[in-house]
């Protein structure tokens, strides 16, 4: 028995889409991985802001990368971007205050240093 043509035409045509579904599977897991991989990133190099905050916020990050890591569905996908976000910012905010708090001593610290005269 021989395939029509019409037949060879529809198992290419099947072969050609189970060929882009392979590769666009491909493609979104290397951007879950890449995605993952930022967020251990922002873990790993945080500015150290105050034990209390950095622990903290490290422990939410890890908590997003395990929840997008066991279930990578869309809704968790765009869930977790508005979860990072609003992380970033909540310690952007605790390290700009942890900083600012420390540039205050520091100046306050500087004006009651002794000044040598000037020459």
């Amino acid at each position: 028995m021989t395939c029509t043509r019409a037949e060879t035409r529809g198992m290419i045509s099947l072969r050609k889409s189970l060929t882009e579904l392979d590769d666009l599977d491909s493609r979104f897991r290397t951007s879950l991985n890449c995605y993952l991989g930022a967020i251990a990133s922002i873990e790993e190099h945080l500015p150290e802001a105050g034990k209390e905050a950095v622990a903290e916020h490290r422990q939410k990050l890890k908590l997003i990368r395990k929840c997008v890591a066991d279930d990578p569905a869309v809704s968790k996908l765009e869930d977790s971007r508005l979860e990072l976000e609003e992380q970033c910012r909540w310690y952007a905010e605790r390290a700009n205050n942890h900083f600012r708090l420390k540039e205050e001593r520091f100046s306050e610290s500087w004006k009651s240093w002794p000044r040598r005269p000037a020459l």
